[in-house]
This record gives C-alpha cells, sequence and structure tokens, in this order.
C-alpha cells in the first residue's frame, strides 16, 4: 500500500519524460530541417542577389528564419524540462542512498 502511490508517479514521470523527449525530439528534427534546407540569404553575395533569394512569408509576418528561432527555442525549452525532470523519480529517495 505504501508503494503504490509512488509507484504511480514513476509511471506517470516516465511516460511525461518519453512525451517530452519525443516532442522535444521532433521540434529539433523540424527546426534543423529549416535551417538546413531552406536559404534565404547569402552573405557571399552583394545585397541585391542575396535580396534575391528571399522567400515569401509562411504565416503571416512570419518567415522561415523567424520560424527556425520558434521552433529551435521550444525545443531547447522541452530538453530543459527532459532533464528536470529525469530525476524525479529520486524526490522520495534521500541523498546518500542516491548511487552514481
Amino acid at each position: 500500500p505504501g508503494n503504490s502511490g509512488r509507484t504511480k508517479a514513476v509511471v506517470s514521470t516516465q511516460s511525461t519524460g518519453v512525451v517530452v523527449l519525443t516532442s522535444a525530439a521532433i521540434l529539433w528534427l523540424l527546426s534543423s530541417m529549416i535551417f538546413l534546407f531552406t536559404r534565404s540569404i547569402d552573405t557571399s553575395v552583394s545585397p541585391a542577389e542575396s535580396r534575391a533569394l528571399n522567400r515569401e512569408c509562411l504565416l503571416g509576418p512570419i518567415d522561415s528564419h523567424d520560424m527556425w528561432h520558434c521552433l529551435s527555442a521550444l525545443s531547447m525549452f522541452l530538453t530543459e524540462i527532459l532533464l528536470l525532470n529525469l530525476d524525479d523519480d529520486q524526490m522520495e529517495v534521500k541523498t546518500v542512498e542516491i548511487y552514481f
């Protein structure tokens, strides 16, 4: 009876970790794809030639570079949440009982 609440908490923590990890991985993949495959600038040419590479905005005033910033920021946030979530199953364990 005393461990059933702890078991539920561990299962909940593990499933949350899997969801966060999957979401972060998908967002990392999407943001890297946007960064790698959409070229909207070229610093090796003149500004006029680089301006010819500009593309239409995706969502109103948001272009692909802005979308890359948003997706990568969200994926970094989810990665941080994942790192904070890794040791949640150790919350009830005393520090001296945690082994590396």
